[in-house]
């Protein structure tokens, strides 16, 4: 597992990459958005801890037809796994059978996702205390470049004065429909005091 956590960034890497060639391939535009999330209860039970990877994507066409199963994505994850870690001097094969699991979103990818990005503080402090500070990724998100470049061209740049104006005022532009998300604005919040 320590070596794993390790090599995290290098494997998501790759499975993006994955991604995107196999969109790409099928003339699919690769939105592709995930965060990790930590597992602290492997670290008290048994005195190592697992990273999660939640990913939201595009997963069938206007038909419904689903790109790929989750039998799939298994395939692909232990693939991926199996060369990383090879590629790092670690022949041992890897076992992913309970390691994917696709789910439709219930209701909101932006609820779901925003879930794991705003949880995690606690779970670093734990890792930091426990002596695993090694193993800690140093970046919790990732997202493909064409999605990357879709949110940078729908930014819009405001003065600090403006920021202070909605931080001060959120509740009511909330209650007015101005600002749709205390959560993600809650979110901003959290990554500008880090």
């Amino acid at each position: 597992m320590t070596i794993v956590n390790k090599l995290w960034a290098k494997i998501i890497e790759t499975f993006h990459r994955f991604l995107r060639r196999f969109y790409e391939s099928a003339g699919i535009i690769p939105y592709v958005l995930g965060v990790t999330e930590v597992q602290t209860k492997r670290l008290e039970n048994y005195g190592q801890f697992a990273l999660h990877y939640h990913f939201v994507y595009v997963a069938c066409d206007k038909k419904g037809k689903f790109y790929f199963t989750a039998n799939w994505v298994r395939m692909i994850w232990q693939k991926i796994l199996s060369k990383v870690l090879r590629n790092n001097g670690i022949d041992d094969e890897v076992s992913t059978a309970a390691a994917v699991d696709l789910q439709k979103v219930k209701k909101s990818a932006k609820n779901y996702i925003s879930k794991y990005v705003s949880k995690g503080k606690e779970e670093v402090e734990t890792l930091v205390h426990a002596g695993c500070s090694e193993q800690i990724p140093s970046q919790w998100w990732s997202m493909t470049k064409v999605m990357r470049d879709r949110i940078k061209g729908a930014l819009v740049k405001i003065s600090q004065d403006m920021c202070y104006f909605i931080l001060e005022n959120r509740e009511t532009l909330i209650d007015l429909d101005i600002l749709k998300s205390l959560l993600l604005l809650q979110v901003l919040l959290k990554m500008m005091r880090r």
